[in-house]
């Protein structure tokens, strides 16, 4: 599908970020802090990226966007500075985790409270679903 998010983690290794400038991907490494430690739920069904994709708005806001824009950048910087309180803001989302945590993943915001609630740094939905992630400092 041309998501080098998927790919380049798996060819250059740690957490890699993606864009494409206009005749090819680039990526580059983001540093992970020390100790990071990513614990997934990974539910017994498949999850359909089609019916993922069709609970989806077809539009976003100016408020959406840049509240998801605000919140990419605070989580590339709570990783560089490996500021570990921070990364629950940079997993913040309206622009898909709403829809698909109210419409197809109902397990998806208690999963999120009880890994936060449990100690650990973030949780949020991994991709397009089914599995929820939660990040860890393994303290």
């Amino acid at each position: 599908q041309g998501h080098p998010d998927n790919v380049a983690p798996v060819i250059y290794g740690g957490i890699q970020i993606g864009i494409h400038n206009g005749t090819r991907w680039a990526t580059e490494r983001v540093p992970a802090p020390a100790g990071l430690q990513m614990v997934m739920f990974i539910p017994n069904f498949v999850g359909k990226t089609s019916d993922a994709r069709g609970v989806l708005k077809d539009t976003v806001t100016r408020e959406e966007a840049a509240y998801n824009i605000g919140r990419t950048a605070f989580l590339i910087h709570a990783l560089c500075t490996q500021n570990l309180d921070n990364l629950k803001y940079g997993v913040q989302d309206k622009l898909h985790q709403p829809q698909r945590g109210a419409k197809l993943y109902k397990y998806l915001f208690p999963m999120i409270e009880a890994a936060e609630s449990a100690g650990a740094c973030c949780s949020y939905l991994s991709g397009a679903g089914p599995t929820v992630m939660a990040l860890t400092s393994g303290a």
